[in-house]
């Protein structure tokens, strides 16, 4: 998730401190973007939410074309 730069920064803008706020933010994201998927803790959350039945045709359509390519 590309989230260990934040916690360099708030490190370096307020130590601990600053850690801690990174952290908090974190969490309050992820926990609004749960809410708006309609979740209410990590424990509903499964490995099928990963790919839609349009992204598992677009990886479909992507190998036929490489395998007519080649």
């Amino acid at each position: 998730m590309l989230v260990g730069r934040a916690f360099l920064f708030g490190t370096a803008t307020g130590d601990e401190k600053g850690v801690l706020g990174v952290m908090k933010k974190l969490q309050d994201e992820i926990d609004r973007s749960m809410a708006y998927l309609g979740f209410l803790n990590v424990g509903e959350l499964h490995a099928d939410l990963l790919f839609s039945k349009l992204s598992t045709t677009i990886v479909k359509l992507t190998e036929m074309r490489a395998a007519d390519a080649a």
